[in-house]
């Protein structure tokens, strides 16, 4: 049978020194603090994809409106307001004459609107600088 080694300072066989804790204690604070940042972008992402989800649908919904409403509208602007999912948006619609005279270019665009009076309980930021949330530009024909 072997016999077991013999160290002579036998605080220095086992553990870690206090330098190496707290050397180990900073790599994972640093990666702790890392972890929460992503956190913090990742909800912030989901919040923006929201936010352009909801105000395609006040998009689509604003165009199949003009064109129920109107066969061939007229030039011009069309402006209005529409709450989804407890969200108040504004849309606007610049309705433009083309080369082709059978042709109307409808330029659309959706904005959060003006959340100034919001609580901060709500969670809402307010309109950043007025920029819509989405737009689209479509075509109507003259049939």
């Amino acid at each position: 049978m072997a016999k077991p080694k013999r160290v002579s300072n036998p605080s220095a066989a086992f553990g870690f020194t206090l330098l190496e804790v707290l050397i180990a204690l900073a790599v994972i604070a640093s990666a702790l603090i890392a972890l929460v940042a992503s956190a913090g972008t990742h909800v912030r992402t989901q919040s923006n994809l929201y936010e352009h989800q909801l105000a395609s649908w006040v998009l689509d919904n604003a165009l199949a409106e003009l064109k129920m409403r109107e066969s061939w509208p007229e030039i011009g602007r069309r402006e209005g307001a529409e709450s989804m999912a407890g969200i108040r948006f504004v849309w606007r619609a610049e309705i433009q004459s083309t080369v082709m005279p059978e042709l109307r270019r409808v330029d659309f665009e959706v904005r959060l609107a003006d959340q100034t009076g919001a609580s901060l309980q709500s969670g809402r930021r307010p309109a950043l600088n007025n920029a819509p949330v989405t737009s689209r530009t479509a075509f109507f024909g003259n049939r």
